[in-house]
């Protein structure tokens, strides 16, 4: 059981590494199109129709394929002010409970994306401007990354929980 744990662990790092990475591309390609554009704009008197509302639908890419790469490397905001004045198993289940409630929220959050995704397929809804793509396209990486981080979230419940048992 430990070894299926173990790879299911590696296997979902490995997918948080590389849609992190992907992210990354999308930053680089999201501030060379919108160079690109500010320099057609003002030197060429032509600006580039689609880079505004496709650098607009990439950042919800951006944000939902990093996000629970950023938590698992502790790059979230923390409560340092109030967490410096705990004892470690304090702290310990203060990040339970805020871990746990985060899980909850990102649950919501994938129900209704996923919902979102599933009407906006079944109504055949488009985001307009150059160039026009299907709503469900943009929408369904909520759903994704949410889940995402559902499991992030609760592999951080686990670990909270394990070291709250290690110090009893």
């Amino acid at each position: 059981m430990k070894n299926i744990c173990g790879f299911v662990s590696t296997w979902f790092d490995w997918c948080l590494y590389v849609l992190a990475l992907i992210a990354g591309f999308i930053v680089v390609f999201v501030t060379f199109a919108m160079s690109c554009d500010v320099v057609a704009r003002y030197l060429l008197r032509s600006p580039i129709a689609w880079v505004f509302n496709v650098s607009q639908h990439l950042l919800a890419y951006l944000v939902f394929f990093s996000a629970a790469w950023v938590l698992r490397e502790g790059g979230h905001v923390k409560i340092d002010l109030i967490e410096a004045r705990l004892t470690q198993r304090r702290r310990d289940f203060l990040r339970l409970i805020t871990s746990s409630f985060s899980m909850i929220a990102c649950a919501v959050l994938f129900w209704s994306g996923a919902n979102a995704v599933l009407l906006s397929f079944r109504w055949g809804t488009i985001f307009p401007g150059p160039p026009p793509v299907h709503e469900y396209l943009i929408l369904g990486v909520i759903p994704l990354g949410s889940f995402l981080l559902i499991v992030q979230f609760g592999r951080d419940c686990w670990k909270y929980i394990d070291q709250l048992r290690k110090r009893n």
